[in-house]
């Protein structure tokens, strides 16, 4: 019996079943990522004027992506990344700010990540908030036919809020700013704010906005938002939002957007990214994986342990 050969081949196949269970158990992949590092903006769309409300100078800078305190919105897009039973698709912002939000109504950030549909990218700048302003691609329809969900928080020194939101295909046109009928129907949701219902935001600072989806079955997606960083006072919070649509399930995504209304800061974001995570198998499929490589650990064990035919030892001879 050549015991080293053995030795090695079980060796090998017993330090390859970590690595394999390990590697079927998740995978992420990056769907889109934007850190602003290049001197030149590209993929992002205003919908007001470059030189009007927005966007700042800062645009073309490799400073950030500045949005201010009018109502306005950004979208970009990337290539359609559908969500399965059991993955999650998750849009994150890092961002700060340029003064304090402690005022005591707006400040409104909204995070959304939508499916284009027929009306197709839009392609330019200040082309409104519903998509259909003179000049835009669009024409008259706008972002009507736009489905997906959103995240709104809003920070002040009243009650800090963040609420869920699923936009349908209806009348309205308005991408992301505003609310009513179809166009942001509620999600019923579980708030959890490890600092207490009011978040003040402030300079000096970076936070982080992430807003995720998660079909649980084929009748129920996961959809959560959370924010967490540093607040006014110096206290580390970590806000977040929790519910789930049942009535019509968006799964296929292109588009982020990020709109502001009604506040009183400049909000600059430093990194943008959408990151895709592969389902889980079930605790049987990893122990299917791990009863195979066992088995075949265990032939190649008798292969190499047992005599080849017409090879038999004769017994020595005795004196």
């Amino acid at each position: 019996m050549n015991i080293h050969k053995t030795t090695t081949v079980s060796a090998i196949l017993l330090a390859t079943l970590p690595a394999l269970v390990c590697h079927a158990m998740a995978q992420t992949t990056p769907v889109f990522a934007d850190d602003f590092s290049a001197a030149t903006r590209t993929g992002w769309y205003s919908s007001g004027a470059v030189t009007g409300d927005t966007p700042t100078l800062s645009w073309t800078q490799n400073t950030g992506l500045t949005l201010n305190a009018a109502s306005v919105h950004a979208v970009s897009y990337f290539d359609p990344a559908t969500v399965g039973v059991g993955e999650t698709l998750s849009v994150t912002v890092k961002f700060n700010v340029s003064g304090d939000t402690d005022v005591a109504s707006g400040n409104f950030f909204r995070l959304g990540l939508y499916n284009a549909g027929a009306n197709g990218h839009v392609n330019v700048d200040d082309h409104g908030t519903n998509g259909n302003k003179a000049g835009s691609n669009l024409g008259a329809d706008g972002f009507i036919s736009y489905t997906g969900y959103r995240a709104t928080a809003r920070f002040n020194t009243g009650s800090t809020q963040l609420v869920l939101n699923e936009r349908r295909t209806s009348a309205s046109n308005t991408l992301i700013i505003n609310d009513g009928g179809n166009l942001t129907t509620p999600i019923s949701s579980t708030n959890a704010n490890t600092a207490g219902t009011s978040i003040v935001l402030t300079t000096n600072q970076t936070y982080t906005f992430t807003l995720s989806l998660h079909p649980e079955d084929a009748g129920n997606l996961l959809i959560s938002a959370r924010i967490t960083g540093i607040d006014k006072d110096g206290n580390a919070f970590d806000y977040t939002a929790t519910g789930s649509d049942t009535a019509s399930i968006v799964s296929t995504f292109d588009t982020i957007a990020i709109g502001l209304a009604s506040g009183t800061v400049q909000y600059t974001l430093n990194d943008v990214s959408v990151v895709h995570t592969t389902a889980v198998p079930e605790p049987a499929t990893i122990a299917a994986i791990s009863g195979l490589l066992v088995f075949a650990a265990a032939a190649l064990i008798r292969r190499h342990t047992l005599p080849t035919p017409g090879k038999l030892r004769t017994p020595a001879s005795r004196p």
